[in-house]
């Protein structure tokens, strides 16, 4: 039998495409590595990225004092600084074709100053104003602190920065309601946590609940109107889910749909990786109205160990976040366990595309790696043919 017998040559061919398969191997390794998003929704729901704002229109007349209406200007410049309330004072006589002068017919204001807040949904809130004679700044400065401030939401930017996120609980009329739907909460709140060690990346503590209960809901109505809901008007219980920058996601859950299931499936989405393919404007669920000062922002920094505000990390989240829109399959999916349509493929928060970026990716190198060693081993045949 002939013996094949090796040349250096042939060797340092072997060693070369052994070297190169070697690289090949490690590229997709980093690749699906560096593909896998190093943010979870819960913080990317931290970063501003603030399309979604609400405006304030304060009015004036040229019956208005002038010191009223530097006042007015002032506080609206101090109390809503760091908030997500982009302010602005008009003159009815001097802005006549000002769009947002509808509301005064719409909503029948007649005194002056008066104001309107409008939400990122087009409602409409009018801001109750003490008659003229009782105006003074300090009073214009303490309505407009109502619309930024009340405890409960102070209380629950405390617990987005702490937790997993919110469970926002607005108590309905019966009790047994209000206690069975608490109970699904808690049940939801139980799974969620067995589930966190098992989730892309830590949350150390679980989700919160929190009840709005009904003697309250004069003092939160500016929160309640942000949601949907009128505080004269509540019968049923809802719930809420809030996280990130007291961001609300997913639908508003009442009577019947307030259950572990629906509960799971959306607070699920908090702690996915945020490259699971989900619609960025699911994971940029729209804010609740609230100021996010310095030391707020601060107190952020300190549980995440990171500064989702600083330039370079959200260039790279709204990176991902887009990719995850033009790339990623699929339906949201407290969409799919709510038993929402999505055969209708022009619904803004269905993408068709049925191959995730990183599939791709792994793709092209897996076939980038066949050609390697397909090409070393062509060039060691051709050696050997040649001798």
């Amino acid at each position: 039998m002939h013996e094949k017998h090796y040349t250096q040559t042939d060797f340092q061919m072997i060693k070369i495409t052994t070297v190169l398969f070697t690289l090949v191997i490690l590229i997709c390794s980093l690749s699906n590595n560096l593909s896998a998003c190093q943010y979870n929704v819960r913080e990317t729901g931290f970063a501003d990225f603030e399309l979604k704002q609400y405006h304030f229109y304060g009015y004036v007349n040229h019956e208005t004092p002038p010191d009223i209406v530097i006042s007015f200007e002032q506080a609206c410049s101090s109390v809503f600084k760091n908030s997500n309330i982009v302010p602005e004072i008009i003159n009815i006589e001097a802005q006549q074709d000002h769009s947002a002068l509808r509301y005064i017919s719409q909503y029948n204001i007649h005194s002056f100053p008066s104001a309107v807040l409008v939400s990122p949904d087009s409602m409409v809130f009018v801001i109750p104003f003490p008659i003229s004679k009782q105006l003074s700044g300090n009073t214009i400065k303490s309505v407009l602190e109502k619309i930024v401030h009340s405890q409960l939401r102070n209380t629950i930017i405390d617990q987005v920065i702490k937790t997993y996120g919110v469970i926002l609980v607005i108590e309905g009329a019966t009790q047994p309601e209000n206690e069975r739907n608490r109970k699904g909460v808690k049940q939801a709140i139980s799974i969620i946590q067995a589930q966190m060690k098992f989730m892309p990346k830590s949350i150390e503590h679980p989700p919160e609940l929190i009840v709005l209960k009904r003697e309250a809901f004069q003092k939160e109505e500016i929160l309640l109107w942000s949601l949907g809901l009128d505080s004269q008007n509540i019968h049923d219980t809802y719930v809420a889910i809030i996280y990130g920058k007291a961001r609300w996601i997913g639908p508003l859950l009442k009577g019947e749909e307030i259950n572990k299931t629906n509960l799971t499936n959306i607070l699920s989405i908090i702690g996915m990786d945020c490259e699971c393919g989900l619609d960025m404007r699911v994971m940029q669920g729209t804010r609740l109205p609230v100021k996010w000062d310095g030391i707020t922002h601060s107190s952020l920094v300190k549980h995440l160990r990171f500064d989702p505000e600083n330039p370079l990390i959200k260039l790279e989240m709204n990176r991902i976040l887009r990719k995850g829109l033009a790339n990623s399959p699929g339906t949201p999916v407290y969409y799919q366990s709510l038993g929402a349509e999505t055969d209708n493929q022009d619904d803004p928060l269905y993408v068709v595309d049925d191959q995730s970026y990183v599939k791709k990716s792994l793709y092209y190198l897996g076939f980038l790696s066949l050609l390697v060693i397909i090409s070393g081993l062509l060039f060691i045949y051709k050696k050997r043919r040649s001798r």
